[in-house]
C-alpha cells in the first residue's frame, strides 16, 4: 500500500527557459501544478502522507535576491491559497514545513505559520513541505524527526538529483520533464508502476 509519497519538482528554471517565461511566471505555473497535485496525491489517489520539496538552504543562500524573492513570493501566496483549498479541509490534511527556516523573510515565516496554526488538529493526512532543508546538518532541520518515521514508498523526481534522504527501500520513479509540464496521467503512471512492483 502506498502511504507516503514524495516528489522532487526539477526543471522550473528550465522551463522558464524553454517557453521564455519569465521565473516569476513559471513558478506562478509551478505552484498551479502543486495545488493540483495536492488534489490528485489526498482525493484521488487516497494517500496518507505526501513530500513535496521547495527550495534547498543551498539555493536560497547561494542564488541572487533577484531570483529567490520572486519564488518566495509566489510560494507564500500558495500557502495563502492552501488555506481555502477544498482538499486541506475537506480530506483533514495537516501541514508541516520541514528544513532550516533561518534565512526565509518574515512574511514567508508568517505565512507558514498561519497554515501550519489552521491546519494543527487536522490528523487524517499530512502533508510536508521541504523548505531551506539541508540534509546533512539534520539538527538544524525542524520538524525532521517527524517526518523521518514515515517511511517514503515512492520518490517522483522530474530531475537527476535526489536531495532527500531515503533508504534502499524506496522505490524511485523519474518522469523527463520539466515541473510545470508534469501532468495527472503522468502521476497515475508513476503510482501504477509502483503498485506493479509489488
Amino acid at each position: 500500500m502506498l502511504q507516503h509519497l514524495a516528489l522532487v519538482p526539477h526543471g522550473i528554471r528550465g522551463y522558464a527557459e524553454k517557453f521564455k517565461l519569465s521565473l516569476m511566471d513559471a513558478y506562478d505555473l509551478s505552484s498551479v501544478r502543486f495545488l493540483e497535485l495536492v488534489n490528485w496525491v489526498f482525493k484521488d489517489h487516497k494517500i496518507d502522507n505526501f513530500t513535496f520539496c521547495g527550495l534547498s538552504y543551498g539555493a536560497i543562500t547561494t542564488r541572487s535576491k533577484e531570483e529567490v524573492i520572486p519564488i518566495f513570493e509566489v510560494e507564500s501566496n500558495t500557502y495563502e491559497n492552501l488555506l481555502a483549498d477544498k482538499t486541506i479541509n475537506e480530506e483533514k490534511i495537516r501541514v508541516n514545513f520541514v528544513g532550516n527556516f533561518s534565512k526565509l523573510p518574515k512574511y514567508y515565516l508568517r505565512a507558514m505559520k498561519k497554515l501550519q496554526d489552521q491546519t494543527k488538529d487536522f490528523d487524517k493526512k499530512f502533508l510536508y513541505i521541504f523548505i531551506g532543508y539541508d540534509i546533512t546538518p539534520k539538527k538544524k532541520m525542524k520538524n525532521f524527526d517527524e517526518w523521518k518515521v514515515k517511511k517514503i514508498d515512492l520518490l517522483i523526481n522530474t530531475g537527476k538529483n535526489v536531495p532527500l534522504e531515503i533508504d534502499e527501500f524506496t522505490d524511485k520513479y523519474f518522469i523527463n520533464k520539466f515541473f510545470p509540464e508534469v501532468n495527472k496521467e503522468d502521476i497515475n503512471e508513476a503510482i501504477n508502476h509502483y503498485y506493479s512492483t509489488l
